[in-house]
């Protein structure tokens, strides 16, 4: 992850010539994409377990919600993030467990 603000520059250095071995038959760099940081549940059966990432999960960063699969069993959710965040809120909607962050 990186942390841009304002205007930078970013400079990309391939370790071999253009026209190596290695570059010529390996992957070419075509675009680079930078998209803005979300949020990633974890979830655990457990409140001591091993907690997961939730692979399934819509994000709304503008009104601070996270939907993921609502499970067959009791789950136990933590949010990790480049800076720190509180659950608020949790409610189903639709099959979804919907939690709100702040």
């Amino acid at each position: 992850m990186v942390s841009l603000d304002g205007t930078n520059t970013l400079r990309l250095t391939l370790a071999s010539p253009p026209q190596s071995p290695e570059v010529k038959y390996g992957m070419w760099l075509n675009y680079l994409a930078f998209v803005p940081a979300v949020p990633q549940v974890y979830s655990s059966a457990e409140v001591n377990g091993t907690f997961t990432p939730e692979v399934n999960m819509l994000v709304d960063t503008g009104n601070k919600r996270l939907t993921v699969p609502q499970s067959t069993t009791a789950r136990f959710y933590r949010i990790g993030w480049k800076s720190q965040v509180h659950i608020t809120g949790m409610s189903l909607t639709g099959g979804n467990v919907v939690l709100s962050y702040q």
